[in-house]
């Protein structure tokens, strides 16, 4: 299970989006994407989390409660790596 972005406040994580997300059915789930990967599958879940991660932690801490400079956003695979996942 590739886990494509997290969201941290201090050292607590908040929220991650991985397998959960991306491979998951029926309800929307409400990880830190917003939603946006849900049940899109692995390689459109990498193109949306390159295109726009940033926004997503940012709407995603806004909507908990947080300013966006309290979170801090991590992607755990490289950009390389998930550019060759894509097969680009």
């Amino acid at each position: 299970m590739s886990t494509l972005m997290v969201v941290y406040r201090g050292s607590k994580r908040l929220s991650q989006c991985d397998a959960r997300c991306y491979d998951g059915n029926g309800r929307a789930c409400s990880c830190c994407c917003g939603g946006a990967n849900h049940g899109v599958g692995l390689k459109e879940a990498i193109r949306n989390t390159l295109l726009r991660s940033k926004a997503y932690a940012e709407f995603y801490a806004v909507e908990q409660g947080y300013e966006p400079w309290e979170t801090r956003l991590v992607l755990p695979l490289s950009r390389t790596r998930m550019t060759a996942l894509l097969g680009v």
